[in-house]
């Protein structure tokens, strides 16, 4: 027999997930298209990594500068809100290194943190290039949330 405040855990807990997937299914799906580049090398890991910045492009999107003279491209499995908004972030790191689908990067809110795994990284050649990218995802972000206001 299940106690009642199990059960109330249980219906709220329900209720809570049914809220989180009505808002997700009711965003515009950003296809991943507009975070394929060709004309940029894609590496699977970051050896030496150290933070050094980042740049935030969108909730799934960042620029992420190991030193002055080196940044990287970094697009995450699935799109996290709070990126934009927030003033701290965590990327996860093994012996050193990022790696893609298995580090993450983690938004820091009052103590707890939600992390996204990296799915893709490119590496930057200038910060001439990240101002290019930054346009682009820009750019293609709004021809697809046109593309879907047109289709509702």
């Amino acid at each position: 027999m299940i106690s009642h405040y199990y059960r109330r855990g249980y219906l709220l807990l329900a209720a809570l997930l049914s809220v989180v997937v009505a808002g997700c299914s009711s965003a515009p799906q950003i296809p991943d298209s507009v975070y394929q580049f060709d004309q940029l090398e894609s590496v699977k890991r970051v050896q030496n990594y150290r933070l050094d910045g980042w740049v935030t492009i969108d909730n799934r999107s960042l620029i992420v500068r190991t030193s002055p003279s080196k940044s990287y491209l970094f697009v995450l499995a699935y799109p996290n809100n709070d990126l934009k908004f927030k003033n701290a972030i965590a990327i996860s790191s093994t012996a050193g290194s990022v790696q893609v689908n298995f580090d993450t990067v983690s938004v820091i809110q009052g103590g707890s943190s939600v992390p996204v795994v990296i799915s893709t990284i490119y590496k930057l050649d200038s910060r001439d290039q990240e101002k290019e990218i930054i346009a682009e995802i820009n750019s293609r972000r709004e021809k697809a949330q046109t593309v879907a206001d047109r289709a509702e």
